[in-house]
């Protein structure tokens, strides 16, 4: 996915539901929606730490008959260093739209199983051994409740959904 496009999707997903009875009803939707831009930057995100993985390694091999360390050839002005650098300051800047979209979608209440649905799979998306565990948690919680809440036919359903996509 371009940057562009990335973006075009953020601005769109940022879009607050009204106060409307008929926009509560799409609650659902909307979280769904925002929960795949979510996502798809997450997945963008992660192809840029391998870009910057492939080249540590590249400037691992290029510094060392140098006799340079990696720490050293980081700092430097050498082509991979720079790249390195620049792809960094673009995992940042995800990182923190990532962090704050969570937290606006927290604070969205869904209204179907779907939405709730979205929040958990979020809640799951977003564990990593140094992610956010505190919003992962709440994102579960809260899809968890709304989920309960909407009912025995909603449950059902999403219990049927679950056994598809879950292991085991």
């Amino acid at each position: 996915m371009e940057w562009h496009s990335l973006r075009m999707d953020m601005r769109k997903r940022n879009a607050k539901p009204t106060d409307t009875p008929g926009a509560n009803a799409q609650a659902g939707d909307v979280l769904v929606g925002r929960v795949r831009a979510w996502i798809a930057e997450r997945d963008a995100s992660d192809g840029l730490v391998r870009q910057w993985q492939t080249l540590e390694h590249q400037l691992s091999l290029r510094v060392k008959p140098l006799g340079l360390d990696l720490n050293q050839g980081i700092e430097s002005n050498l082509s991979e260093a720079r790249a390195m650098r620049a792809l960094m300051r673009r995992i940042r800047a995800s990182d923190r739209r990532l962090a704050a979209e969570a937290k606006r979608i927290l604070r969205v209440r869904s209204s179907s199983w779907e939405g709730a649905l979205a929040k958990i799979q979020l809640g799951f998306r977003m564990q990593t051994p140094v992610g956010p565990e505190d919003v992962s948690h709440a994102l579960m919680q809260a899809g968890f409740e709304e989920l309960a809440a909407c009912g025995e036919g909603g449950a059902r359903r999403a219990r049927k959904k679950l056994s598809h996509t879950l292991p085991g």
